[in-house]
């Protein structure tokens, strides 16, 4: 890292570069001291990853809020030849690569005005599966896997015995199958996931994270700080401005809450239905 400003030039700047302090005149059209030391940021998604630790080899970071995102840094830049994923700098050594889904959060169907912890702990009162109850989540059409704005949502087997637990608990398995799908063409290009880093709404149900932690089949790791990639852009100012020694020191900082540990009966069930869920979901995407 340099100690000064670096020439400027025409070339696109990593993060963490640092362009110097303010001149005179942005100093007095901001209102900013020119003493303020400038440093280029990155994408909300690359800091998410940062600011929640994600970013050694083997970790995977999962934004649920309203959309999502699986991504995992990696030391070189590497592209899926089907275009099943996005890749895209950070430093001059490292990128991050993943794949979007529009529907996160957003596939609310069966919410109501009550509170929403309560609305989804009742998942947690269904086995997993939902009694053969599937759903394909794709209610504001699907960037990754599908990567088609007109596919639409499905529940897939319902009978007479599903209550509206077992719909908000689909809810949730479809979400999350939806993620793992993409996550497994992440996996063919990363390496199989040692850790999930979880942040976003959804992160608030325990129901959602052990389900998470079994679909995946690792460790999920919840950061107490629900602003990973505020956190994430304060930290890349740090380490640009000598304050911080590495990206890597993040990890020292980071206030953690529990470590939920996948369960290896319900990983088994998990790994059968999603076969189902995958076979539903090639099946239906020719009809969108």
């Amino acid at each position: 890292m340099k100690c000064k400003a670096e020439e400027e030039d025409e070339h696109v700047k990593r993060a963490g570069h640092w362009t110097g302090y303010r001149n005179a005149m942005i100093a007095d059209e901001t209102g900013l001291p020119d003493s303020m030391p400038f440093v280029i940021g990155a994408a909300d998604g690359q800091l998410s990853n940062l600011g929640i630790g994600a970013i050694l080899p083997g970790e995977v970071a999962v934004s649920v809020g309203t959309s999502g995102a699986i991504r995992q840094f990696t030391r070189h830049i590497k592209a899926s030849e089907n275009e099943e994923t996005f890749c895209y700098s950070f430093t001059e050594d490292t990128a991050i690569i993943g794949g979007p889904t529009n529907n996160g959060g957003i596939v609310d169907l069966l919410g109501d005005d009550g509170d929403f912890g309560e609305f989804l702990s009742a998942a947690d009162r269904v086995e997993p599966g939902a009694e053969g109850l599937l759903f394909l989540p794709y209610v504001n059409g699907e960037r990754a896997p599908l990567w088609n704005p007109r596919a639409r949502g499905n529940f897939f087997g319902i009978s007479i015995t599903h209550t509206k637990a077992h719909f908000i608990r689909a809810v949730l398995e479809g979400i999350t199958f939806n993620l793992y799908q993409i996550g497994k063409a992440l996996e063919a290009i990363a390496g199989e996931p040692k850790k999930i880093y979880v942040n976003g709404g959804l992160s608030r149900s325990t129901c959602w994270l052990q389900m998470m932690a079994d679909v995946f089949g690792a460790e999920v790791c919840v950061s107490e700080n629900h602003h990973s990639a505020a956190w994430g852009a304060a930290w890349t100012a740090l380490v640009a401005t000598g304050k911080a020694a590495s990206f890597e020191d993040i990890k020292q900082n980071i206030p953690w809450g529990d470590t939920i540990v996948p369960n290896p009966e319900n990983r088994k069930r998990y790994q059968e239905i999603y076969s189902k869920y995958e076979g539903v979901a090639k099946t239906i995407a020719g009809l969108f």
